[in-house]
């Protein structure tokens, strides 16, 4: 019943998706080399707002099948994201992140095959370096959702953590840092994967984002209701 549900909802979509995509976007010249491999929005389904953490790989798969029969998949939505909570209990094994097998239990390379096999890309969320952009390529990810949560993202001079004295380069910030930091780890994959560099729109990312990320957040999350407003 549930497949039923999602299947009904892309393909009321459907129509509105290939109507947004039929006029085509005009090319943008992102970065190549650091972690960016797109000259358009990336356009797909992500797991946060449907399900926050209660995810598994039949729910992803679901929503693979479900843009597949619906033929949105040929209007340009390629993209399965699995947002957060994928991960293991405990952390990781010999720094790699340890995958939750109860949710995944084929790991995300196994998922990740059976969407490819879907002619469909795969996402993931995480937030750090070297030896997860490694692993993102190994696996066969297609797009990273990077947040640095927790981050002090301003600089020394100021008291106050959101707070910056005017004038103020946030290229050399700490989140300008971390996040360029997986932009350049990225780019020593032998896999291009598409970038996006989740800050909520903080750290005045608008005037930065583009040179380390193919896109980066406006603003905070957007919850299903009437009162939820987002430019």
């Amino acid at each position: 019943m549930r497949h039923g549900l999602m299947n009904a909802w892309f393909c009321a979509a459907s129509s509105v998706a290939t109507v947004a995509t039929a006029t085509g976007a005009p090319e943008q010249q992102f970065l190549q080399g650091k972690g960016v491999a797109s000259k358009e929005p990336t356009l797909g389904w992500n797991s946060w707002n449907a399900y926050h953490c209660d995810i598994n790989a039949a729910k992803f798969l679901e929503a693979a099948e479900a843009i597949v029969d619906c033929g949105i998949r040929d209007a340009g939505y390629t993209y399965i994201d699995i947002d957060d909570c994928w991960q293991a209990e405990g952390g990781r094994v010999n720094g790699h992140i340890a995958v939750d097998k109860n949710k995944s239990p084929d790991a995300i390379d196994g998922l990740a095959k059976k969407i490819h096999d879907m002619n469909l890309k795969i996402g993931i969320y995480s937030c750090y370096e070297d030896i997860d952009a490694a692993d993102w390529a190994s696996w066969g990810i297609d797009y990273l959702k990077d947040v640095q949560r927790g981050v002090n993202g301003t600089c020394d001079l100021s008291p106050e953590p959101r707070l910056t004295p005017p004038g103020y380069d946030r290229r050399t910030s700490k989140s300008y840092e971390r996040f360029r930091r997986m932009a350049d780890a990225l780019a020593r994959q032998p896999r291009e994967v598409v970038y996006s560099a989740c800050i909520w729109g903080l750290a005045d990312v608008y005037s930065w984002g583009r040179e380390v990320a193919a896109s980066w957040r406006m603003g905070a999350d957007i919850e299903p209701g009437r009162g939820e407003r987002q430019v």
